[in-house]
């Protein structure tokens, strides 16, 4: 969890800065006052606008972030699982971050849905593409 922390944080802190580096270029746009600035000036808008909700959307992942005691699985935990005699390890994240690949599965996906309120110890049956798989929670940090 907190290296996923640390990368929207560190992204955050790189759109801030794109942010306002377009915001200058917005008002040295606007003084020039030519008419091919114009477009200038509304395709860095549209750069703002899109900015924005950008941190905006980071900043609710983060918040979606919850301090828990880890007595049971919820957004941002890391999961060390057991599964059929296998052990795997993955982090629930808001949709927007979910990466397979790296083991960020999504709180909405089916796998995530059956993870959050799991405690350490708890096992469950769950249908993959392979079929029907134990799993049990090792645990939770």
């Amino acid at each position: 969890m907190a290296n996923l922390r640390a990368e929207i944080e560190a992204k955050l802190v790189t759109l801030n800065e794109e942010l306002s580096e377009v915001t200058s270029e917005i008002e040295v746009s606007r003084q020039a006052d030519q008419e091919e600035d114009v477009a200038v000036t509304r395709d860095l808008l549209d750069k703002k606008s899109m900015l924005i909700q950008q941190i905006f959307d980071l900043q609710s992942d983060l918040e979606s972030y919850k301090e828990t005691d880890s007595s049971s699985v919820d957004t941002g935990n890391s999961v060390k699982l057991d599964v059929n005699g296998m052990h795997k390890e993955v982090t629930i994240v808001p949709s927007a971050q979910a990466d397979p690949s790296r083991g960020y599965i999504s709180a909405s996906s089916p796998l995530g849905n059956a993870l959050v309120g799991k405690r350490k110890g708890e096992s469950f049956v769950f249908e993959t593409p392979a079929g029907r798989q134990s799993f049990q929670v090792v645990e939770i940090k």
